[in-house]
Order: C-alpha cells, then sequence, then structure tokens
C-alpha cells in the first residue's frame, strides 16, 4: 500500500474534504449535459478547493498565512450550499442527496471553524 509521507493526508477533516469531492462527483455526474460548464464546474471546483487549500495551509509556517487558506476552504464549503439548493430545486437531485451533501458541509464548516480557532488561539499565545 502506498504511504502516506506528508503529515496534511493523515488527518481526519483532509479525508473528509477528500470524501466530499468524491461525493460531489457523484452527485454532478447526474445534472444535464447543458449544466457541464455551469453548475456541475461551479460545484466541482468548489468542493476541491476545499481540501486544496486545507492542504495549502498545512504547508504555510506562518499561522495568519495558514488561517487565511482555512479561511478561504471554509468559503468554499459555504460557497456549495448554494449550488446543492440549486440543484435541489431543479430536480437534478434528490431530497435525501441533498441532506447528505448539505450535512457534511455543515460537518466540514464546523471542524474547519475548530481548527482557525486553535491557530487563533496559538497566535495569541505567542
Amino acid at each position: 500500500m502506498f504511504k502516506k509521507l506528508f503529515n496534511f493526508e493523515k488527518l481526519e477533516l483532509y479525508q473528509r474534504s477528500l470524501e466530499f469531492i468524491n461525493n460531489m462527483y457523484v452527485i454532478t455526474k447526474k445534472l444535464p449535459i447543458d449544466e457541464r460548464f455551469g453548475l456541475s464546474s461551479q460545484l466541482r471546483r468548489a468542493a476541491m478547493s476545499i481540501s486544496l487549500n486545507l492542504a495549502e495551509g498545512f504547508s504555510n509556517f506562518y499561522k495568519k498565512d495558514k488561517n487565511r487558506f482555512f479561511r478561504i476552504a471554509k468559503g468554499s464549503v459555504y460557497e456549495c450550499i448554494p449550488g446543492l439548493t440549486i440543484s435541489l430545486k431543479q430536480k437534478y437531485i434528490n431530497q435525501e442527496e441533498f441532506e447528505k451533501m448539505y450535512q457534511e458541509c455543515y460537518e466540514l464548516s464546523r471542524r474547519i471553524s475548530g481548527l482557525i480557532k486553535y491557530i487563533e488561539k496559538k497566535l495569541k499565545n505567542n
């Protein structure tokens, strides 16, 4: 089995963000072909931005820079909500799919907020 060499890859938050991307791809494959460059693309980019910004945040030495990327990751979570809501209202996804993804957005947001608070606390103590 492939050994993960970067510390952030072992974190549950990062693993959840990857699973979220995978689930978003499953959801967006159901969208009509005419949404490929609109809603589908936007949802995929927002979902991917979460893990990309988490990884970049963990790579930064300065705590302020870390939090900037973590805040961007949280913003990307929030960006998924309107796209999922539109997908539900247009009947591209069903209520169960929406609720699953919405709940995962909430969990990711909550965990990223905890990470931000942790870093901010470390900033105050230094």
